[in-house]
């Protein structure tokens, strides 16, 4: 096995790895494309759930 030198990846999270938010902006935007255009996963994610969560959502 190849020795990885410290500072690359070995110290990197996978979320800092994979491109941090924005791979992850645009995975989830490509999701929400993709459910908009399939009729059989459209019904389970209704358009008014879309969005940022709301802010009493982490709240106890």
């Amino acid at each position: 096995m190849k020795e990885i030198p410290r500072g690359t990846l070995q110290e990197q999270t996978f979320y800092e790895q994979v491109g941090g938010e924005q791979t992850f902006r645009r995975l989830v935007h490509r999701f929400y494309q993709g459910v908009a255009e399939d009729p059989l996963l459209r019904p389970m994610y209704p358009r008014r759930t879309w969005g940022r969560p709301r802010s009493d959502s982490h709240s106890s």
